[in-house]
């Protein structure tokens, strides 16, 4: 039961890229806004784009041409008529930002100090400073996020855009000790680590003897799919393992790439490429080990989900939330890039049911204390440390 004596703000934004999104900053802040609103909150959700999917949610996106803003419209084209259609199109851009920019300060500026605006990410804060937004002394307490790690702020070149866009800040949060006190030595703002929610069954699962691999995912080059399907069709080569599948959970623009892949291998009767799904219960209740190979994470709502469902994971060691979540006592950490570490440590894991039992049971032992009353009592004493900072005069 939560003890938390912080104040307790009465609204709620957070400003996203977009929402519902595929993908774990999605997940992990629909479940944070959820826990919001049960302690009383009022949360609304501001998204550039529009979600992938409906939600009965609060949400206001503000552009509408999606894929444009998501890529260069003009700076690749080649020849006259590509130029053209992408110069058309880079104009419409550009008017669909400067309107939906000036219907997201709409929403903002109203608020007063009784609420807290929380950017999931640079990106839209970069967007709506350019826009001409500025937080206000007196206004909301605003905070920035970053749902990866540090190293993964600086590969997706996010980290250069973080000191000029999030300087202007009452607060930085991202998800373990190790990344908050890197981002401290590049912010001029406080950071604090703050981990996910974990939504743990009330009951543990029941024993099961399912020879099923997942990974709920995106189809995305930094989630090195191809590394785990590797993996997984040389791990069960053994014939002992032949019965064994693997699912994959997820969207994206390499779907159809890992498709031909499993195709080529001769696997497509074991290794299933999913949509997205929005049954993660039924998925992790059915599977016995679950997979990550992802070259960087933050803290993966996909290992916190398993482990809560008591489902062990086979992982690369790729960042500090990773090691936080995964041991040799919840599954199995192998040095990042060892791929015969991996097979070898998932055969281990295959061949054994009973080693699978009492390292799912560690692992859902282990996230207990990610459990939303504790989320949520860290995030109210962070805003109530905010208030009393403003209060003495030290304001971003």
């Amino acid at each position: 039961m939560s003890t938390c004596t912080a104040r307790q703000p009465k609204h709620v934004t957070f400003v996203l890229w977009q929402f519902p999104e595929d993908g774990g900053c999605g997940r992990a802040t629909e479940l944070l806004g959820r826990a919001f609103a049960r302690r009383g909150v009022a949360v609304d959700f501001i998204s550039m784009v529009p979600g992938v999917s409906p939600t009965d949610l609060d949400t206001r996106s503000v552009l509408r041409l999606t894929d444009a803003h998501r890529r260069p419209v003009f700076r690749e084209a080649t020849g006259f008529a590509q130029k053209l259609r992408g110069l058309q199109l880079l104009l419409r851009k550009r008017v669909d930002a400067v309107y939906g920019l000036r219907r997201a300060r709409r929403l903002l500026e109203p608020l007063d100090s009784s609420s807290v605006v929380i950017f999931t990410n640079v990106g839209p804060k970069r967007m709506l400073s350019e826009s001409g937004y500025r937080p206000a002394a007196h206004g909301p307490i605003v905070i920035g996020q970053h749902h990866s790690s540090y190293d993964g702020a600086r590969a997706t070149g996010q980290l250069d855009d973080m000191p000029e866009y999030f300087g202007d800040l009452d607060a930085f949060v991202t998800l373990t000790e190790e990344d908050a006190q890197r981002f401290q030595d590049l912010l001029p703002v406080p950071c604090s680590a703050i981990a996910n929610i974990a939504q743990i069954p009330a009951e543990p699962r029941a024993a099961h003897s399912r020879e099923v691999a997942v990974t709920l995912t995106r189809y995305a080059r930094e989630k090195r799919l191809d590394v785990m399907i590797n993996a997984f069709d040389e791990a069960t080569k053994l014939p002992a393992l032949r019965a064994w599948t693997l699912h994959l959970y997820g969207s994206g623009d390499l779907r159809e790439e890992l498709q031909t892949m499993v195709d080529d291998l001769g696997l497509d009767d074991r290794v299933h490429l999913h949509h997205r799904t929005n049954d993660v219960s039924h998925v992790l209740d059915g599977a016995a080990v679950n997979l990550m190979s992802s070259e960087y994470e933050g803290f993966p709502m996909a290992v916190l989900e398993a482990s809560a469902h008591g489902v062990p994971t086979v992982a690369f060691d790729c960042s500090a939330g990773m090691r936080q979540l995964v041991s040799p006592a919840t599954g199995a950490l192998v040095p990042q890039d060892d791929f015969e570490g991996y097979v070898t440590a998932l055969r281990e894991l295959m061949v054994d049911a009973a080693q699978r039992q009492a390292r799912g049971a560690a692992a859902r032992d282990s996230v207990e204390r990610y459990s939303e009353g504790q989320v949520i009592d860290h995030w109210l004493a962070l805003f109530d440390e905010c208030a009393r900072r403003r209060s003495r005069g030290e304001v971003p």
